[in-house]
């Protein structure tokens, strides 16, 4: 794909086109697929990244508000109950006492989600995987944020699941899940910083010429650094000349000014921070250049170029 390209992006090869579907890939760790789980029915909902070590990772927002469309309660509690479960399927690699074809996961719950209506954005918090042989969680790749906004024409590419099937085995008491996971490319062709209009896209984002299926709402949209700069946001398909493709991406530098729960490492009691002060202390990796961010105790004053302008208030 070109010089500058990250380690993990050496092994998609678009020699075939643009969708290339993706075996195990050492990117798969940090980017999810996630479900609604009841009474061993399977329903993929869409995709998320990591941005952290223990498992804070960004999907769309209408991925999470279509979770709650499957329960008759609000999204509070999201243990295994008769509304189901919610979570991101998880899967690793096999060690050296294992068959070479022998892959381990399960299911990751979602235990805290946090949203703003500006954005198609929303913050998820997963339960770690544990390792059998020592109990210790299995922390996860995280991936780096770029804030600035892309240039019309930028490449890029992007990560998801496209389709997932499922069938149980009841006499073993198996899930044998088989889900496409795929890399897609293209460039950004049009920006619309404040919003493409005020029904279907409001919020922040660009339109692109990349294929981005259903089942990939969620996923990561990297530049040629490998940098997320975008989330897979929506498509309105092939375009009617066969030609290419309309989709959409969601900005992921506004969403720095949302407010998630943390925990204060001083005292171990939980606090509202702004996603932008996890990046200050390093707990999120971002690329923070051409972003101008004014802070005070509970307030965020974001700058991006001469296109947006936009206030936050810790716990809005």
């Amino acid at each position: 794909m070109g010089e500058g390209l990250p380690d993990f992006a050496s092994a998609i090869d678009f020699a075939e086109g643009d969708f290339v579907d993706l075996g195990l890939h050492k990117t798969q760790v940090g980017v999810l697929p996630l479900v609604h789980v009841r009474r061993g029915v399977i329903r993929p909902l869409g995709t998320c990244f990591s941005i952290t070590n223990d498992g804070l990772c960004v999907t769309a927002r209408h991925v999470i508000e279509e979770a709650v469309t499957l329960t008759s309660e609000p999204f509070v509690e999201l243990d295994e109950d008769d509304q189901g479960s919610f979570g991101a399927l998880y899967v690793s690699e096999p060690t050296e006492r294992h068959k070479p074809n022998e892959l381990f996961g399960g299911l990751l719950p979602m235990f805290r989600v946090h949203m703003i209506g500006l954005l198609d954005i929303a913050l998820i918090k997963l339960t770690l995987p544990v390792r059998v042989d020592t109990g210790l969680p299995i922390p996860f790749p995280a991936h780096r944020l770029r804030l600035s906004l892309p240039g019309v024409g930028e490449p890029f590419f992007g990560l998801g699941y496209r389709t997932m099937d499922w069938r149980c085995d009841a006499a073993r008491s198996m899930r044998d899940v088989h889900q496409t996971y795929s890399a897609t490319r293209g460039q950004v062709e049009e920006l619309h910083a404040s919003g493409r209009d005020r029904s279907m896209l409001p919020y922040p984002t660009f339109r692109t010429s990349a294929r981005l299926d259903g089942g990939m709402s969620g996923g990561p949209l990297f530049d040629h650094f490998g940098r997320v700069f975008g989330v897979v946001c929506s498509s309105f398909g092939p375009m009617s000349d066969g030609t290419g493709h309309v989709s959409y991406g969601s900005l992921i530098g506004p969403a720095v000014g949302m407010t998630l729960d943390v925990t204060d490492e001083r005292d171990g009691q939980e606090r509202k921070a702004f996603l932008w002060d996890m990046i200050e202390r390093g707990a999120v990796s971002a690329d923070t250049r051409g972003v101008v961010v004014e802070s005070s105790v509970d307030n965020l004053k974001l700058t991006f170029g001469q296109s947006i302008k936009m206030n936050a208030k810790l716990g809005g």
